[in-house]
């Protein structure tokens, strides 16, 4: 996701992750805080998206990466 909805996605799957942590700590409330690990997690992964396809195909067919070309470029 792009912009503001991205970030408090992430910030929601932070405070999850410690909420899990902190409801952990009791015995019997284990599987709930392992259900909110794991949609933590799937809201951080879901807010960061998946990678972009150029700059995976450039580096399959073995070309350098547009950083390392603008090195030998400039010296």
């Amino acid at each position: 996701m792009k912009g503001i909805g991205g970030c408090l996605l992430v910030f929601l799957g932070l405070f999850g992750l410690f909420f899990s942590i902190v409801i952990g700590f009791t015995f019997y409330l284990l599987p709930l805080a392992f259900l909110f690990f794991i949609g933590s997690l799937l809201l951080i992964s879901y807010a960061l998206g998946p990678i972009k396809e150029e700059r995976t195909k450039k580096t399959d067919r073995g070309e350098a990466p547009p950083s390392e070309k603008m090195e030998e470029e400039n010296g």
